[in-house]
């Protein structure tokens, strides 16, 4: 037989285990040492929870500190007064100071267990099974510790089998009891339950090491050895201890729903300080899209398929209509009768059709508030679907687009004085233009006239003839037509270039205009000694053109050209007018003259900008305005090394082009 002396070192003797004293039990005291171990657990594995929700590392080691207390100290009272209820033939004591010491080995195993299991996260295998080693190694050694400290009146042998079992049995059922409590629990109820479950195993682990330990204890009589007894009863001695160990464990419940009560506290403290910021974040956030509605005027608003009604109506959505958004919520006939009678069917239907479809709509209408105001609404709307599909809800938004339509009215009047007066200032420089050219046309209208007047005198100088010559009177006849028809055409073109009307658009062949222009400046050229080369392209398509107009931009053109020349005297004056085609056609006037100054060049074609000493600056500003209304463009570049080189593009017509 294994002996295991006071300091436990093995020593090997012959004992007869009949001759052993039998042991006995007092029930009632190894019940209560059981309710003990399990009262014990159930506070450490409730502490277990403080700890997992300790938010500092100090906490932590509080709340771990209470649990080692709490279980330490539970084992140690369990396994006195588990003690306390075994009984000999012989007297009995315990040694006080290493009574109280066998308490540390179970409160630190306690601790740490408590520490390492108790973690945020499910523990696994490795962790359950340390903490089980922990636990059951604290509580053998416990006991162990506390059965050295024994003074029987007797010698104490251990059977070595049933050592190693009350230590495999504490270890074992240890494991049950933290796998039940970290790993089988989902909700609050669940998680009380399975406390409580692993709370009456880990008790059970705890009193079935003791009893499996003290069922391994052998006490053999001593030969003469003196009776002794401690000095309370082992009933009473016991009973203090359960008191003392309950309020304990009662102080610490205390602690843990108080610092379970604390957190929810602060956590409600929080949720609800979350919550009041979320609310003022909420109320800024309406104030702002209120605020950003009444600025945008844009209101917001949600309809109601199946009761057919308004169930969200924001305060400017309700302005829109004419509603006081203090007011309650308006009926949808009211709504209905605000739209303005002219389109109260139109945007009825468009919603019908809106709701068969379930799609998107889009729509514009008017609002007829009752004081005669008329507000033009733009809205759109969203379908809103259920989780099977089924359209609900209409939700979109309002906008005011009356101020907007307003001003394009503005706009489309402003355009329309804008149009009025360039027609009537480029009316004025056509007038001014032609009082230049006035002994151009009269030359022009001369020479047709002196024609018809030697053709008439032709024409009565073959009819005095004693036999009269009808043939040459008929020819001089047909000529008096010809050169009227020139002078009808000359006066034709000065009618046509001083009529002021609205610009009319119609095909035009350009070489045409450009003929009809250097008609009228063909004066100007013979005065000023210049000499005009035509470039004109051959069979160019026909643009879609206002002739006059075109007819000004080319004579402005020509007539610029001829004045920049007038100051040269070391050159030849000549002035190149061309016609080509690309994707538009290309009309270029080229001089010879002064040139256009690197400082000036940006701003030719700006209204009142001007390099003549009288002139008005609005020729080239015409020009731009008409050409870029016929939709092409006009530039100007220098045409190296003297002179200057204006271009202008008009668009072809839209059949011609295909």
């Amino acid at each position: 037989m294994l002996n295991l002396d006071w300091h436990f070192f093995p020593v090997f003797d012959r004992l007869d285990p009949a001759t052993a004293y039998p042991g006995t039990y007092n029930l009632g005291l190894v019940a209560t040492s059981v309710a003990i171990a399990i009262l014990a657990a159930f506070v450490a594995l409730s502490i277990s929870v403080r700890i997992v929700a300790a938010r500092t590392r100090r906490a932590r080691y509080a709340w771990a500190s209470a649990g080692a207390i709490s279980m330490g100290g539970g084992i140690w009272a369990m396994h006195f007064v588990g003690m306390l209820a075994f009984s000999l033939p012989c007297g009995i004591t315990y040694d006080p100071l290493g009574t109280a010491l066998s308490m540390i080995p179970g409160m630190l195993a306690s601790g740490i267990a408590l520490g390492a299991i108790s973690k945020p996260d499910e523990p696994g295998l490795s962790r359950l099974s340390v903490s089980a080693v922990l636990m059951g190694a604290g509580i053998a050694v416990m006991h162990y510790l506390g059965m050295a400290a024994m003074r029987p009146e007797a010698l104490l042998r251990y059977n070595l089998e049933l050592v190693v079992i009350s230590i495999v049995v504490a270890v074992v059922l240890a494991f049950v009891s933290l796998s039940i409590r970290f790993r089988f629990h989902r909700s609050r109820s669940s998680r009380m339950a399975a406390t409580i479950i692993a709370a009456s195993v880990m008790g059970c682990a705890v009193a079935g090491m003791h009893y499996t330990a003290m069922e391994a204890s052998i006490f053999f009589p001593l030969p003469d050895e003196p009776t002794r007894g401690t000095a309370l009863s082992p009933t009473l001695l016991a009973l203090l201890i359960t008191i003392f160990t309950v309020l304990i464990a009662v102080t610490t419940l205390v602690a843990t729903f108080a610092g379970r009560q604390s957190e929810l506290a602060l956590s409600l403290s929080g949720e609800i300080s979350r919550r009041k910021c979320t609310e003022e974040n909420l109320r800024r956030s309406e104030a702002y899209l209120a605020e950003a509605q009444r600025l945008s005027r844009t209101g917001s608003w949600v309809f109601n398929v199946a009761t057919r009604g308004v169930v969200h109506s924001s305060e400017e959505h309700r302005r829109l209509f004419g509603f006081d958004p203090k007011e309650g919520m308006p009926v949808w006939d009211d709504w209905v009768r605000r739209i303005h009678p002219e389109d109260r069917e139109r945007m009825m239907d468009t919603m019908e059709q809106s709701i068969r479809a379930g799609t998107d709509f889009e729509l514009d209408y008017r609002t007829a508030h009752p004081d005669g105001t008329i507000k033009y609404i733009h809205a759109v709307g969203h379908p809103v679907l259920n989780a099977s599909g089924d359209l609900v809800e209409f939700m979109g938004a309002s906008i005011d687009m009356t101020d907007r339509k307003r001003a394009e009215a503005e706009a489309r009047e402003s355009e329309r004085r804008y149009r009025e007066a360039q027609a009537e200032l480029a009316h004025v420089t056509r007038v001014t233009t032609l009082g230049e050219l006035t002994a151009s046309i009269a030359h022009e209208v001369n020479q047709p006239l002196a024609a018809v007047l030697a053709n008439a005198e032709a024409c009565l100088h073959w009819l005095d003839r004693e036999s009269p010559d009808l043939d040459g009177a008929r020819r001089s006849v047909e000529w008096i037509i010809k050169d009227g028809k020139r002078a009808g055409e000359v006066i034709q073109r000065v009618r046509g270039i001083l009529k002021k009307s609205d610009t009319q658009k119609a095909p035009l062949d350009v070489n045409d205009v450009v003929n009809d222009a250097v008609a009228l400046v063909q004066r100007e050229l013979l005065r000023h000694h210049v000499s005009l080369r035509m470039e004109l392209a051959p069979a160019l398509p026909v643009v879609l053109a206002d002739r006059v107009e075109l007819q000004q931009v080319i004579i402005n053109l020509l007539i610029n050209g001829i004045q920049a020349m007038q100051t040269v005297t070391d050159r030849r004056r000549e002035l190149t007018i061309r016609t080509h085609q690309n994707d538009q056609i290309l009309i270029t006037v080229k001089d010879c003259g002064v040139g256009i100054s690197a400082e000036n060049a940006d701003r030719l074609f700006n209204a009142f900008f001007t390099t003549k000493s009288g002139g008005m600056g609005m020729g080239l500003s015409i020009c731009r305005s008409i050409i870029e209304t016929h939709g092409g463009r006009v530039w100007a570049e220098p045409n190296l090394p003297h002179g200057a080189v204006f271009h202008f593009t008009v668009p072809l017509h839209q059949e011609d082009a295909l």
